[in-house]
């Protein structure tokens, strides 16, 4: 039997270091720093040991665990309490917009009401105001005969075809609309001289600079057996109406000195203003009166 031999050596207490450096974690029991190291890269066994004291234990970790679950039920609690109001919220908000229609439709129907006749009528002293005339229409009465004399025009308010302007006050002229002229019925002779008032308004496209040539024609009246119409005639004059005008345009007129067709041929000894849309004539121009008197 082998005799064994006492170690020779160091046998006194262990030094454990820790190298925390790139290759890990390395405990020297040497009881010296390994040649070329920092020793400030070594931790020592006590501080490892008071690093794994400072490791929360199981309660505290169930403790923090359980406030987050906490947390948690909280937010989904209340992601359901905001899912209930927005849902809330879309209903009243469906309920506002049936309301908001509802109220829209009644006052575009109360628009076209009032759409449908001007509000400025001029009538003569003894006429009645016609049926359907909106309320707060008014109604201007002059101290001589205009719709039954021989010497002045009815209003243009009673001129057939005219479409009234969606303010109420006025009749439209575009290229959307027939041109204005009286009846036939409501021609005058066309002997004479007659002065003529236009009141008209002029609002543009809103891109300036787009000025309005109205044409102002004489009205034929064409009077066969088995016809009788106003016809376009000769071209008196075209006035020009500028963005943002509300003027009065005035002229005297000599019928049968403009168009020498009228008296001839089925062309009846009578005349009427003619209106035709304006160039360029895609934004109305809004003639709000006209008023043609013979001269004295």
């Amino acid at each position: 039997m082998a005799e064994e031999k006492p170690q020779a050596g160091y046998c006194g207490p262990s030094q454990v270091t820790i190298n925390i450096g790139t290759s890990g974690v390395k405990i020297n029991d040497e009881g010296k720093g390994q040649p070329g190291l920092d020793p400030a890269q070594y931790v020592t066994r006590k501080d490892f040991l008071d690093a794994l004291e400072l490791r929360p234990t199981r309660d505290q970790l169930e403790t923090q665990i359980a406030g987050v679950r906490t947390d948690a039920a909280n937010a989904s609690a209340a992601s359901v309490a905001a899912k209930a109001a927005a849902e809330e919220a879309r209903a009243r908000a469906g309920s506002a917009d049936s309301a908001s229609s509802e109220a829209s439709a009644k006052v575009n129907a109360l628009s076209a009401t009032v759409a449908a006749t001007p509000r400025l009528l001029r009538l003569d002293r003894e006429a009645l105001v016609p049926e359907g005339t909106p309320v707060g229409t008014i109604i201007v009465r002059p101290t001589t005969s205009i719709s039954s004399g021989e010497n002045s025009f009815p209003p243009v308010t009673e001129w057939p075809g005219a479409t009234a302007s969606p303010a109420g006050d006025g009749v439209i002229v575009d290229k959307g609309h027939t041109p204005l002229h009286p009846a036939p019925e409501q021609m005058r002779s066309a002997r004479g001289t007659w002065d003529i008032e236009i009141r008209y308004s002029y609002h543009g496209s809103g891109e300036g600079g787009e000025e309005a040539m109205v044409p102002l024609r004489i009205g034929r009246l064409w009077a066969a057996e088995d016809l009788i119409e106003v016809r376009r005639g000769e071209e008196f004059v075209k006035f020009r109406a500028f963005p943002g005008d509300n003027k009065v345009y005035k002229a005297k007129i000599a019928p049968m000195e403009v168009d020498k067709h009228i008296g001839m041929f089925k062309f009846s000894e009578k005349w009427g203003p003619f209106i035709e849309s304006h160039t360029p004539g895609g934004v109305p121009v809004v003639i709000h009166d006209i008023k043609v008197t013979k001269a004295a």
